[in-house]
């Protein structure tokens, strides 16, 4: 009888852990971007730049 309870929410849930994984990717673009972004200005400006993948392994994202 419980499992007929949830059947009703079960699309919702779906659709709510979608959202949230696409958020998630998006999230994760947006970091990726900035990073990278922030790279080639600091290229421009003639500074030493480490890669982002490198620089934010410390932090727990590898990027």
């Amino acid at each position: 009888m419980a499992a007929d309870a949830y059947a009703g929410c079960r699309p919702v849930l779906e659709r709510i852990a979608h959202a949230r994984a696409v958020t998630d990717g998006a999230r994760w673009f947006v970091v990726a971007r900035s990073a990278h972004l922030a790279d080639v200005e600091r290229a421009r400006a003639g500074g030493n730049v480490a890669p982002a993948c490198r620089r934010n392994r410390a932090d727990g994202m590898n990027l």
